[in-house]
C-alpha cells in the first residue's frame, strides 16, 4: 500500500512536468476526487508560512516547494551530521494533521530519515482548501543537508 501512495505522489509530480504548455500549467489534473486530495500547488491557502503570494503556475510550485524545504530545514535536528539530499513526500488531512510520510535519502541514511520524520510529525499545518472545499493535501520537497 505504501508503494501505491508513493507512486501516486510521483504521478502527481510527473503530471506537472508533462502538462506544461505555452500558456502555463494545467493543474486541475492534480486533484483526486475519489480521495478528495489535492496537490499543494492547487490549494487556495498554502497551509504553512511562505512568500509565494504573487507567483502563478510553475513559479508558484517552485516557490512553495522551496518555502516548505526552508521551513523544514529550520526545524530539523541533524543528529548524524548527514550530508546529502532527502526527498520528502507527505499528506495532510482535513484538519492539517500530517500523515503518510515517505522519504528517500541519497546517500541512504536511516538516521536522517528518522530525524526528519520525527520533526515533521511535530509541525502543524492548516487545513487545505480547493474550490472552497476542505481537502487532503499531498506535499513534496527536496531537502539538502
Amino acid at each position: 500500500m505504501n508503494n501505491f501512495r508513493f507512486l501516486n505522489v510521483l504521478i502527481f509530480f510527473i503530471s506537472i512536468i508533462g502538462s506544461s504548455q505555452n500558456n502555463g500549467y494545467k493543474l486541475s489534473s492534480l486533484y483526486d476526487n475519489e480521495t478528495n486530495t489535492a496537490h499543494y500547488s492547487l490549494i487556495e491557502n498554502v497551509t504553512f508560512p511562505h512568500d509565494c503570494i504573487k507567483e502563478q503556475g510553475e513559479e508558484k510550485i517552485i516557490c512553495i516547494e522551496k518555502s516548505l524545504a526552508n521551513l523544514l530545514i529550520k526545524n530539523i535536528v541533524n543528529t548524524s551530521n548527514y550530508s546529502g539530499v532527502l526527498y520528502l513526500y507527505f499528506n495532510t488531512d482535513y484538519s492539517g494533521k500530517i500523515y503518510n510520510i515517505r522519504s528517500r535519502s541519497f546517500p541512504t541514511s536511516a538516521i536522517i530519515k528518522r530525524d526528519v520524520e520525527k520533526q515533521l510529525k511535530d509541525l502543524k499545518f492548516a487545513p487545505g482548501l480547493y474550490l472552497d472545499k476542505t481537502v487532503n493535501v499531498v506535499y513534496y520537497t527536496k531537502l539538502k543537508f
